[in-house]
């Protein structure tokens, strides 16, 4: 009993060492190197395990036709989660690299309603505004696109764009009807990928989110989907907050 617990703790460790920590340690400082080097090894197992490798696939060809089972080979989305987080943990890829790919699985999951800017927080202007009060909110919130609503916040009938309002050196001479765009509506349960086609067919950046009373809950920018996937984007209008 003795000798199979000291066996298997010595072959364990063995294994880690040599198999698992000191390859991947030097593949992963020195890539190029371990590569020339391992390449001819590797390429001579190749050769000398391809006639089992041929003669294990063949029987397994033969075993399946024998016993036909139908095996799911599909993965699911908590399996591909854990597969990525294994091969991460691995090393094979870096933290930012495993973010992306995560976010990117989880994309197709995600509903308007957990993005949304609300709509206490929006930049909008009555669409009867006097246009220096428009000006005022362009300079004041610095985006380049304001929300245009008709007696209330509820009933939004476009968006302006700032390079749509001014024109040369100066406010345009046109009425904010004929400057602005069409806003374009989504539920709050709308998934980010049906928003981001939607965006891209219209294109548009801005989307406004409704209840299902019709009233405005607050909007998704293109920008709000894409920071879904790869992180905050910063911009020269963002605070810069130190730790």
């Amino acid at each position: 009993d003795i000798g199979a617990t000291i066996s298997t703790v010595v072959i364990t460790t063995v294994v880690l060492i040599f198999g698992e920590i000191t390859p991947k340690n030097l593949a992963k400082d020195s890539p190029e190197s371990f590569a020339m080097f391992s390449a001819p090894i590797i390429n001579g197992l190749i050769y000398l395990f391809t006639p089992l490798n041929f003669i294990f696939s063949q029987w397994t060809r033969f075993i399946s036709k024998i016993i036909k089972v139908k095996a799911d080979t599909k993965m699911s989305h908590d399996e591909l989660l854990m597969l990525v987080e294994e091969v991460q943990e691995e090393g094979s890829i870096d933290d930012d690299e495993g973010e992306l790919i995560k976010n990117a699985l989880e994309f197709n999951n995600i509903e308007a309603r957990e993005i949304l800017t609300h709509r206490t927080e929006l930049a909008a202007v009555e669409v009867n505004d006097d246009k220096t009060i428009i000006a005022q909110l362009f300079t004041d919130s610095k985006f380049s696109r304001i929300l245009v609503y008709e007696e209330n916040i509820d009933n939004i009938v476009g968006v302006v764009h700032i390079k749509d309002f001014y024109v040369g050196t100066g406010m345009t001479s046109k009425n904010l009807r004929e400057v602005m765009t069409p806003p374009i509506y989504i539920s709050d349960s709308s998934k980010l990928d049906d928003i981001l086609n939607k965006l891209q067919k219209d294109k548009a950046h801005i989307a406004v989110v409704v209840d299902e009373y019709g009233g405005t809950r607050g909007i998704v920018t293109m920008e709000d989907i894409l920071e879904e996937l790869v992180g905050d984007i910063w911009d020269e209008h963002d605070e810069v907050t130190k730790n």
